[in-house]
């Protein structure tokens, strides 16, 4: 899933969401990024606003600390920010 999001695919991460996969998982082979980081990364700005009406958490960080908000600042994505 963390490949849909990062290509933002909203369909497929709608789909796995709805048959069960959870909003704020984490992706081990990703550093435990959650759908949100690399959507916000990217500037999927669709999916973006699609994980965060389903809940997503704009609080959780990697274990260096990096958060979705700060991807998308990075990034230069200022309507995600």
């Amino acid at each position: 899933m963390w490949r849909a999001a990062d290509g933002g695919d909203a369909q497929a991460v709608a789909a796995w969401l709805d048959e069960g996969g959870g909003v704020d998982a984490r992706c081990a082979e990703q550093y435990g990024e959650t759908l949100l980081m690399p959507a916000a990364l990217g500037g999927q700005e669709v999916l973006v606003r699609m994980l965060l009406r389903r809940g997503a958490s704009v609080n959780l960080q990697k274990p260096d600390g990096f958060t979705a908000l700060m991807g998308a600042a990075i990034a230069g994505h200022p309507t995600i920010v």
